[in-house]
């Protein structure tokens, strides 16, 4: 949020005050969101028509309007006779600089890059003379061996478990990917891939193998992007397990699998730029709703339609569900033009999904844990960083445990807190009825103060 609008209200949607045009923007006012579609140019919110579904390109999709698909190649069909089976189934806006955000149907996956590579002990040539040249030992101490891994090893553990889904209504459509995690057909996405199926449309699943099933909506927690589908008549599925929040480390390797612009089983690569990234993009079901998570940032290329797919780790673990990025677009203001990933995405983090997964397999609404705070930037306050404590909702948990208005809070436990929607966004990786310490500035004097968190169903609701 920028702290050039002094007077601006609470949004009531998000409690966070600053900008209600730009939930979860930049400090210079710029929103941010999933990658736009390939047919139409980022939008200041960063919404952006869906890519065309290739069985019907006659069809118009709702607002806002598309244009037909400028590629200058077609969209493979799904698979391919030449893959390797990998289950049994059952039958047959441009900003400043020229930068732009996208928020599309299609949105991008986070990757990250590893290289092959070898490690040389005595390395020697004889040769018929009998010359012996000795190339030396390499020093491997203090590496990481892990990171030597191939990113061929982790593709061919992953590709068979990620898939590109397709969700059609009568008026709009979206490609993305998803991440398989049963035998029987669980499959993890994205709310905003799926949103047109819940909105009375139907789902497409297409397996690595070359396969498509239908599928059915098991639940979702649109507050989060998360989404939870199950595939028709199929058994035995490759699945990827969580991996483990705790080894998310700044700098670590990972790999993405995803369908970019409907390319499926498409593997990329990088590292882990940063975590617990603030991020908000526009609600599906409401722009003023907007989806929030303390997103794991990547400089790996992120492309429409790799939303849903799987970031994962070295040892073949899903540590993040592809979600959001930053695109670079044409300072042509006749073009706008996508002109493709600047190595900035998003990824929800696997000890925010998990939680959510297991309450939607039970058919319930999602509960998030909840502070009961509704907070500013505290640049307003004067401090450099952090929220400001500005009101409280009714039954507030942080009211009641001794949190005053204007009270700074600079961090959650070992978390810091550098703005009003992290705030929000740190408590996610908390589960209702933990205790977490506050660190707060209090009238430039520092203080903890120990919190029960709460249970929220509705991240935004407004001030009661």
């Amino acid at each position: 949020m920028s702290d050039q609008h002094p007077a601006e209200k609470p949004n009531p949607s998000t409690n966070v005050r600053g900008n209600p045009g730009n939930p979860g923007g930049q400090p210079g006012g710029q929103p941010w969101g999933p990658p736009p579609s390939p047919q139409q140019a980022p939008q200041q919110w960063g919404h952006q028509a869906p890519q065309q579904a290739p069985h019907n390109p006659a069809q118009q999709w709702g607002p806002p309007a598309q244009q037909p698909p400028q590629q200058q190649w077609a969209a493979p069909t799904p698979g391919g006779p030449d893959r390797p089976a990998s289950a049994k189934r059952k039958g047959g806006k441009r900003g400043p600089g020229g930068l732009g955000f996208g928020i599309g149907l299609l949105v991008g996956a986070l990757v990250l890059g590893l290289g092959g590579g070898f490690l040389g002990g005595k390395l020697s040539d004889e040769g018929g003379g009998g010359g012996k040249v000795d190339a030396g030992q390499v020093d491997i101490s203090g590496l990481n061996l892990q990171d030597l891994v191939s990113v061929q090893s982790v593709a061919d553990r992953a590709l068979p478990a990620v898939v590109k889904i397709e969700a059609i209504n009568a008026r709009t459509g979206s490609t993305g990917s998803g991440v398989v995690l049963s035998k029987d057909g669980e499959i993890l996405t994205n709310y905003h891939v799926i949103h047109a199926a819940a909105q009375g449309g139907n789902l497409e699943v297409y397996f690595n193998d070359g396969t498509t099933r239908k599928a059915t909506i098991i639940g979702a927690d649109p507050s989060t992007d998360i989404a939870l589908i199950k595939a028709e008549n199929v058994d035995d599925l490759a699945t990827l397990k969580f991996g483990s929040a705790k080894d998310i480390k700044v700098g670590q390797a990972v790999v993405a699998v995803g369908s970019p612009y409907g390319l499926d089983s498409t593997v990329t690569a990088g590292i882990i730029s940063t975590l617990n990234r603030p991020v908000a993009v526009p609600g599906m079901d409401d722009p003023n709703k907007p989806m929030i998570y303390p997103a794991v940032q990547t400089d790996a290329a992120i492309n429409p339609g790799n939303s849903g797919g799987a970031l994962i780790n070295i040892k073949g673990e899903l540590v993040g569900m592809n979600s959001a990025n930053k695109l670079a677009a044409s300072s042509d203001e006749y073009s706008r033009a996508d002109l493709g990933s600047i190595g900035i995405g998003w990824a929800i983090p696997v000890d925010v999904i998990e939680p959510i997964v297991e309450q939607l397999r039970k058919g319930g609404e999602a509960k998030h844990a909840w502070l009961g705070i509704v907070p500013d930037d505290a640049k307003r306050a004067g401090v450099a960083q952090g929220a400001l404590v500005d009101d409280f909702t009714t039954g507030s948990p942080s009211e009641a445990a001794g949190v005053q208005k204007g009270d700074v809070v600079v961090g959650i436990d070992d978390r810091p807190v550098a703005e009003g929607l992290a705030l929000i966004t740190t408590v996610l990786h908390y589960q209702p009825g933990d205790e977490v310490t506050l660190k707060i500035l209090r009238s430039g004097e520092s203080k903890e103060i120990k919190v029960k968190l709460g249970e929220q169903g509705n991240l935004i609701e407004g001030l009661s």
